[in-house]
């Protein structure tokens, strides 16, 4: 067997059709033939790897599979065909893996912290042999990087007078019927519980899009007015999505708040007062406003809005209300001018308009 019948049994890709004889010929050319042989093992090489994803230990791999020395000069010529174009190839292919292998890598271990790598991954479980394959949503992006219109939306303009508040505010819109809200009411618990409420000011606002999740608002604000809104949040939460209850009626709501030592009386009148119909009233209106169309989702400041769903994850979602938070605290450092403000109080003293001092 000669040079060129090698070139064309792999021009043909019918290397793997040789009968034994064959193959026995084959092998013994490639014992004197540098450049066959390296031929051969692209060939083999590019074969064995064709639609496959790089998987760990591939770069080792590889170069087992390779020639240890490369032939410092090849004295045979063959025309432009298989072996030319397949050499150059696997050559190039080699040198993408190892570069991608190395600096991917040295990026996972130098750059990134083992806690932003992935949920339940830690640093320990990527080697030498290969970076473990991650979905785009596993990847924990550090905060800094939270990227706006993936895990946030900008709103087209802040709520009117909400410069004009000491703190930030953090409107949480949900309703005690949806599946999602309870799988995060946890983590949204745990968020709440770690602001400081002299700089942040949390403001639950239950929705309205349809006759029993009206009356679910109803409750809530009723709850709130009577002092025992965590009580029966649990409760409506436990109730519908552990014990199959709808509450989709007054009486049904009554039960509930009576189990929870509020008597009839006492409901009734905070059911039907007008504080809580002012109360449903500013809720339908701030979540119009805002453009809410899905629970839960948060919005921080009038000015920008997030959701599990966007974030992608329960722990992501509290990771960037924190950074919004921090956005939002920080844009109102930056606005805030003692000179302008002045001049603004003197001129609604004056009761002068002026269109610079609408937003304070």
């Amino acid at each position: 067997m000669k040079c060129n019948d090698i070139n064309r049994i792999l021009d043909e890709h019918s290397l793997t059709g040789l009968n034994a004889a064959e193959r026995s010929e084959l092998n013994a050319h490639l014992v004197d033939c540098s450049a066959c042989d390296e031929s051969v093992a692209a060939y083999e090489v590019l074969r064995d790897e064709q639609g496959a994803r790089p998987a760990p230990g591939l770069l080792h791999s590889v170069v087992a599979r390779l020639p240890s020395e490369a032939p410092s000069r090849i004295e045979r010529t063959f025309p432009i065909g298989w072996q030319t174009v397949s050499g150059i190839a696997a050559t190039g292919a080699i040198v993408m893996i190892a570069v991608f292998s190395v600096v991917g890598q040295q990026t996972l271990e130098e750059s990134t912290p083992a806690s932003v790598i992935a949920p339940g991954l830690s640093a320990d479980t990527i080697d030498n042999t290969g970076v473990q394959e991650l979905s785009p949503r596993q990847v924990e992006i550090p905060p800094a990087e939270f990227i706006e219109g993936q895990d946030f939306v900008a709103l087209p303009s802040a709520l009117p007078g909400v410069d004009a508040l000491d703190r930030v505010t953090a409107w949480i819109f949900y309703m005690w019927s949806c599946l999602h809200c309870y799988e995060f009411e946890a983590a949204l618990s745990e968020w709440i519980a770690r602001q400081d409420p002299n700089a942040v000011d949390v403001i639950r606002v239950p929705v309205q899009w349809n006759p029993v999740v009206e009356l679910h608002a109803r409750a809530f604000y009723a709850a709130e007015l009577l002092g025992v809104s965590e009580q029966v949040s649990e409760a409506f939460f436990n109730s519908i999505h552990e014990r199959g209850e709808s509450l989709a009626s007054r009486d049904e709501i009554a039960v509930l708040f009576a189990r929870l030592g509020i008597d009839g009386q006492s409901f009734d009148d905070a059911f039907e007062s007008d504080r809580v119909a002012a109360e449903l009233e500013s809720g339908r209106r701030i979540a119009a406003r805002f453009g809410v169309d899905s629970t839960p989702t948060i919005v921080v400041d009038g000015r920008y809005m997030t959701s599990p769903g966007l974030a992608g994850s329960h722990e992501r979602a509290t990771a960037v209300l924190d950074r919004l938070v921090a956005r939002a605290s920080g844009d109102r450092q930056r606005a805030f001018d003692p000179e302008r403000s002045a001049a603004c109080d003197a001129a609604r003293v004056l009761l002068l308009e002026r269109e610079d001092c609408t937003s304070l």
